[in-house]
């Protein structure tokens, strides 16, 4: 249980006020400033503790500065512009899929009272993030409409934007993520903004009605043959409800996107617009079905199958207005959250919606009765409204009713709700009000509080917190004072999968392992990649998919593991001994993965020119092997003398190379022959061999001077210029440094196939065979994506 209770300057007055991120990071929109949370764990690692929140504020909006550069003419106004706003404040606000800025992180797109959308983007990493606001659509949307400073009414109603939604993970190219925005006239538009260099419209189109786009949201995609396709849904704002269906290219999203006609028939249509639209996650047990969406009418939920194309309904009797709908992962569970502060717990089965009594009475329990202001006021969370809601129409009543006892003075509604990423956590907002606006009072609001609690009792066992960094503790000791981020994906994902294939890969495990082993059952593996939203075969689980992707013919996940783990913990305050020992295993780990790398270049090297045909070798050589291969390959076995003649295996191998560079290439100096010796000696345990080793290969980039290898990252040359290796070094060790995919925009390791063979190179724009040996097939953890060294995706 955990509770951010703040003075806020200004409190949020609109239900959909907080919102989640996949990255763990929770947003207020109060009227005038905007509120982001980010968990910590620090102090808190004890599973008894509660968990904390570090809070950073945007600048205010100033409504001198920050007002749109339009105006209506003077003489046109209706009914809706006859009065001036007097002040610009946030309206609306929805975060992009993880993965689309600078920093890995997401994006927060928001809306004004005056109609506006300000994208906001963090400019550091750390746990206490900073927000600028990146991009305001202003001036790019007047560019769109053709539209100048003074408009009428018809220009406004589309300049003025008045719903935000972000489209799913786009799977190729920078894009990250599409901005989907509804206007006043019935137009959707879809926007490319993750590029502020290349801001601009990608589809824009009239829907069926004439009022405002009021709700947008997007399903996850699907795979369909070979198209990529989701469904977008909107809600106007007298009362339609319909989708659309886009269809895209996974190779060129934006330029084959196309939009369908509408895909409902006969939707449920009342005179209450819709408030909310969320669509099912895809997980294991439905991700070769089509995603549900459930969509709010008052205080009426529905449901619509787009297999089907039918609906199902469900209503408490005598509750408010819903005020937000959250998505499970677990069992096709459903949180609904009611303006009066009530919950329900439904489940959706194939026999038709069930109402979970004993989490909805969990909920309660934990969030209501613990919720500060109960403590503050005479609120009951479940008696006396009963009799004062009898005569409420069916449909909801009035928003502004409140919950609690007839007696109460004050009232609790709930402005917003919504679950972790992981569905482990609920977030809730609650605000008390006063019935009665006095003279004096400017505010309505007593007090508000935000209140997080776990999802489910027995939800525990599955929680990142009690789950990962236990095990971490233990195993380099990190004290309970330290500020660990919030892992979210990235470190839970490598270890899931680590955890996966151990029992895959059984055979030398080393502490890391064996850590590794404990840390995540195999038990609990299909449910914790369940919780994750792919793209994925329908012909294929997306746990064999993940299985056959990174673990199919690769070696040395445990050194990889243990160099991921390494970045991720740089910000910790660990303690002197304890850096040490990470230290000591990351610089082991990185040796290992050298060796590992260079011996699959030199053994891939000696195979292809021991197997070409003796005819033509000269002339496939001639293509194959370039000059700066050459000298690659000689630096290569010129670090294996020196910083890794303990491995014999190792040493043997180098020796093949330099014989088979010195009967087939005729550009080796007087030098060389001396080299040879050097291995030969080295091979019968005479390291002092090594002193009569000359300068390096590589010159200096100054005096193009000799530069002597002192260690494998700087050299020296005769003029004393310090310099950092050649860009063999990076070719060598840059593999196992994780990286985002460019297809699924995930932060994975890209592995290496040590038996990839120079057949995959055929297509290959890599300008030396070294490095396209060592990258030849690389694929990502997540979707599959496959690459090749210095190479677009193909296309088809």
């Amino acid at each position: 249980m955990a509770s951010v209770e703040s003075d806020f300057d200004s409190r949020p007055d609109r239900t959909g006020s907080l919102i989640w991120s996949e990255d763990n990071l929770l947003a207020l929109l109060t009227p005038s400033i905007l509120h982001i949370f980010t968990p910590t764990l620090k102090g808190c690692l004890d599973p008894d503790q509660t968990v904390k929140f570090l809070k950073t504020t945007t600048p205010a909006l100033v409504l001198k500065e920050d007002r749109p550069p339009w105006n209506i003419a003077i003489g046109t106004t209706d009914i809706r512009h006859a009065l001036p706003t007097l002040t610009l404040e946030y309206a609306a606000g929805a975060w992009s899929p993880t993965g689309c800025t600078l920093f890995r992180g997401c994006m927060l797109a928001c809306l004004t009272n005056r109609n506006q959308v300000f994208i906001y983007v963090p400019t550091s990493l750390g746990l206490e993030k900073q927000w600028k606001r990146q991009v305001v659509l202003d001036h790019y949307m007047m560019t769109h409409w053709m539209a100048t400073p003074e408009i009428d009414l018809d220009m406004a109603d589309k300049i003025e934007m008045v719903s935000v939604a972000w489209s799913p993970k786009i799977l190729a190219g920078q894009e990250g993520s599409l901005l989907t925005l509804g206007n006043k006239a019935g137009h959707i538009m879809i926007w490319s903004v993750t590029n502020v260099d290349q801001i601009r419209c990608i589809k824009s189109w009239k829907t069926w009605t004439d009022s405002w786009i009021i709700k947008l949201s997007w399903s996850p995609w699907i795979l369909e043959g070979k198209k990529y396709v989701s469904t977008l849904a909107f809600a106007s704002a007298d009362g339609l409800i319909n989708a659309y269906k886009i269809t895209c290219d996974p190779l060129e999203p934006l330029e084959s996107m196309k939009i369908s006609d509408i895909l409902m028939s006969n939707p449920p249509r009342s005179a209450h617009p819709c408030s909310v639209l969320r669509w099912q996650p895809t997980h294991l047990n439905n991700s070769s079905k089509s995603n549900i969406l459930a969509f709010n009418k008052a205080n009426r939920l529905h449901f619509w199958n787009p297999e089907s194309n039918t609906f199902l309904s469900w209503r408490r009797p005598m509750a408010k207005t819903i005020a937000e709908i959250a998505w499970g992962t677990r069992e096709n569970r459903i949180y609904v959250f009611f303006m009066d502060g009530k919950h329900d717990v439904l489940r959706l089965e194939s026999s038709g919606l069930v109402t979970d009594d004993d989490c909805t009475e969990y909920i309660s329990r934990a969030i209501i009765s613990k919720c500060h202001t109960q403590a503050k006021t005479n609120i009951e969370p479940e008696e006396g409204g009963e009799a004062e809601n009898a005569n409420v129409d069916e449909e909801g009543g009035e928003d502004g009713a409140g919950g609690g006892s007839s007696k109460s003075r004050l009232q609790l509604h709930i402005w917003g709700g919504d679950r972790s990423a992981l569905s482990t956590q609920l977030v809730t907002v609650y605000c008390v009000t006063s019935p009665f606006l006095m003279e004096f009072q400017r505010d309505r609001y007593v007090s508000c509080t935000v209140v997080m609690t776990k999802a489910n009792g027995d939800i525990a066992d599955s929680d990142v917190k009690d789950l990962l960094f236990k095990n971490l503790t233990d195993y380099i000791g990190i004290p309970n004072s330290v500020e660990v981020m919030n892992p979210s994906y990235q470190l839970w994902d490598l270890l899931l999968f680590l955890g996966e294939s151990l029992r895959e890969h059984e055979g030398s495990v080393d502490v890391l392992e064996t850590l590794l082993k404990s840390l995540i059952p195999s038990n609990r593996v299909s449910k914790s990649i369940a919780s994750r939203e792919a793209i994925m075969d329908t012909g294929e689980s997306l746990e064999s998919s993940l299985r056959r992707a990174l673990f199919e013919d690769v070696s040395i996940n445990s050194e990889r593991a243990c160099v991921f783990i390494w970045t991720q913990l740089q910000t910790l305050e660990l303690s002197a001994g304890s850096k040490e020992t990470l230290d000591g295993r990351y610089a082991a780990a990185v040796m290992r993965i050298k060796r590992h790398n260079i011996k699959c270049i030199l053994e891939g090297f000696v195979r292809h020119m021991e197997n070409a045909p003796t005819s033509d070798t000269e002339s496939e050589l001639g293509l194959l092997i370039t000059d700066r291969d050459q000298t690659m390959l000689l630096v290569l076995c010129d670090s294996v003398l020196l910083f890794h003649h303990e491995d014999k295996e190792l040493i043997s191998t180098a020796e093949t190379a330099y014989s088979i560079l010195q009967t087939k290439i005729d550009t080796l100096d007087d030098q060389d022959d001396h080299r040879t010796n050097i291995l030969l000696e080295l091979r019968k345990g005479n390291t002092s061999a090594l002193s009569r080793l000359g300068s390096a290969r590589e010159s200096c980039p100054a005096c193009q001077a000799r530069v002597r290898l002192e260690n494998d990252e700087r050299g020296t040359c005769a003029n004393g210029h310090m310099w950092q290796r050649c860009s063999l070094t990076l070719a060598v060790i840059s593999d196992f440094y994780p990286r985002t995919c460019r297809g699924c925009r995930r932060k994975t390791l890209m592995v290496p196939n040590p038996k990839a063979g120079t057949t995959l190179l055929s297509n290959s724009k890599s300008a030396t065979w070294v490095e396209a040996a060592l990258r030849a097939n690389c694929v990502c953890g997540f979707c599959g994506e496959r690459y090749y060294a210095g190479q677009s995706r193909k296309k088809s």
